[in-house]
């Protein structure tokens, strides 16, 4: 009976540590995914307005998620140490991961930084052509605004035709400004 309990107990031991492995190795392979999908992103040296956008998103998107990947990579050590505490045997390579991760996780940031750094000269010419670009938009605006005002379909002097196609005059217009 004592050989049976122990050998029930010894079954129960090594299923919930084949679960804990199973939930370690899912957190850790789902960080590497994230750590190296940023690490190809920030790698990339194409040029061009969009990208530039993408890059600062992506690098406002690293700082954002910082606290929680070094709780997540905190959590996957955590894991791992406990499958040690109890002896339970990890893949040699995945402990190797483990132990790396955080660094990992570190240059990322450093090199996030770093990419926004370089852009720095580049985000300040974007904000003054953004900045003359929403000006140039807000004088068209005001100036078809006046002329709106004083010929528009609202007009005393207009008849209901020509208030219709004035209207739909000023909303073909209304969709041609851009900034």
């Amino acid at each position: 009976m004592h050989a049976n309990a122990l050998e029930k107990i010894n079954e129960w031991w090594a299923t919930l540590g084949k679960i804990l492995a199973d939930i370690a190795k899912g957190t850790l392979t789902g960080i590497e995914k994230d750590i190296k999908g940023y690490q190809e992103f920030l790698a990339s040296t194409k040029e061009g307005i969009e990208l530039f956008k993408a890059l600062l998103n992506k690098v406002a998107e690293i700082k954002n998620i910082s606290m929680d990947m070094e709780l997540k990579i905190g959590e996957a050590s955590e894991q791992f140490r406990v499958l040690k505490m109890y002896k339970y045997a990890v893949e040699p390579e995945d402990q190797e991961k483990v132990d790396k991760i955080g660094q990992e996780w570190e240059d990322l940031i450093e090199t996030a930084n770093r990419k926004d750094h370089d852009v720095g000269e580049y985000k300040k010419t974007y904000a003054s052509i953004t900045m003359t670009g929403v000006a140039k938009f807000k004088k068209e605006l005001a100036a078809e605004y006046e002329k709106y005002k004083q010929s528009g379909p609202g007009t005393s002097d207009v008849t209901l035709d020509e208030g219709l196609e004035l209207l739909q005059a000023s909303k073909d217009l209304c969709n041609t400004f851009t900034i």
